[in-house]
């Protein structure tokens, strides 16, 4: 991808397969890798306007965990911030 991104544009279009379920992910811009992880209870879309300008610099990736966001959700899983 280009690095240049519009905050528009900032989905997780990318799927990972994992046992726990479907993650959704993304990846824009160039240059060294940059990771980004929400916090709970929020996904990756509480990124979207810091992405675009983190993308002229570097490759960010960004994803929603396990039942959060795009990614897969079950009605067992606990999101809860319980212990």
């Amino acid at each position: 991808m280009t690095s240049s991104v519009e905050k528009n544009s900032i989905t997780p279009d990318r799927t990972f397969k994992f046992r726990e379920g479907n993650v959704k992910y993304g990846i824009v811009g160039r240059g060294e890798d940059l990771v980004l992880v929400h916090g709970t209870p929020w996904s990756s879309f509480a990124w979207h306007a810091i992405i675009p300008t983190l993308a002229k610099s570097w490759r960010v990736h960004f994803y929603d965990l396990v039942g959060y966001g795009l990614s897969d959700k079950r009605a067992d899983q606990n999101v809860s911030l319980e212990i």
